[in-house]
């Protein structure tokens, strides 16, 4: 909604911060008193644990979401696009194999996760910092929620529909099963990460501001879906292809057992 709007104000970006913060935070209260439930219905074993102390990355990002947003209404995609690589880098590359050589297996993971959401929501704040505020009132959070509402709806409806399969799977078949099923789906999923990131950002934000020019736009519109579609399809054919030595190269030979996994998760 930050972003969709043709003009906001400070009492706009205030309750953006206020309504997120408050969500976030709820959410991480959420999956702190759930936790036990969640693992009793994975049967997993200390994963109450682990549930625990990621619940606090919830509020932690959702604070820096505002921020983001602003720096990509305001076409600030080289600053973001640092900031992403920048975070993923300390996170996964230095933390995360960092623990993992001592010893603390799956808290490598837990910890690279943590590191990477704070350090991304300290980049984008330090970065929006002189437009931070927390001045709102109820016809700003309305402005917001009346867009905003029914793309976070069909959000959360995505997100319960594309990890059903995984409860599923977790609770039938163990954690070995859904290692393999996870990583191959994250895998299939990067095509779609790297075209929203790559494309998807930079257009909403300048489709966003030529809004009340539809008679250009359609046309835009769907050269955009066209490329994607054929690059998409392109990457998926080569994938299903080379399927056992993209997972060789990514994840090494002891995941070989994702590999039909992912020829069936890209048809």
């Amino acid at each position: 909604a930050l972003v969709q709007r043709r003009e906001i104000t400070e009492r706009h970006i205030g309750s953006a911060y206020i309504l997120s913060a408050a969500i976030g935070t709820g959410l991480g209260l959420a999956l702190w008193f759930s936790r036990d439930l969640i693992e009793d219905g994975l049967a997993m074993s200390g994963l109450g644990e682990i549930l625990k102390a990621l619940a606090w990355v919830l509020p932690v990002s959702a604070i820096g979401k505002p921020a983001s947003r602003l720096l990509q209404r305001e076409l600030k995609f080289r600053y973001i696009a640092l900031a992403e690589s920048g975070s993923y880098f300390v996170g996964w590359v230095v933390v995360g194999p960092g623990l993992a050589l001592l010893g603390l297996d799956v808290w490598a993971l837990v910890a690279a996760h943590g590191v990477a959401t704070l350090s991304l929501a300290l980049s984008m704040l330090v970065a929006s910092r002189a437009s931070i505020t927390i001045q709102s009132s109820w016809a700003a959070t309305r402005d917001l929620v009346s867009f905003g509402g029914g793309v976070s709806l069909s959000t959360v409806l995505l997100f319960i529909g594309m990890n059903l399969d995984r409860l599923f799977i977790g609770h039938a078949f163990g954690a070995y099963q859904l290692g393999l099923y996870s990583r191959a789906f994250d895998l299939m999923g990067r095509v779609y990460t790297v075209s929203d990131n790559t494309i998807s950002k930079p257009l909403f934000p300048a489709f966003s501001s030529r809004q009340d020019q539809a008679a250009r736009l359609k046309p835009a519109y769907f050269r955009a879906m066209k490329i994607v579609g054929l690059a998409c399809l392109t990457i998926a054919a080569v994938t299903v292809v080379l399927s056992e030595e993209i997972v060789t190269l990514l994840f090494g030979r002891r995941w070989l057992e994702a590999s039909p996994i992912l020829q069936v998760a890209i048809l």
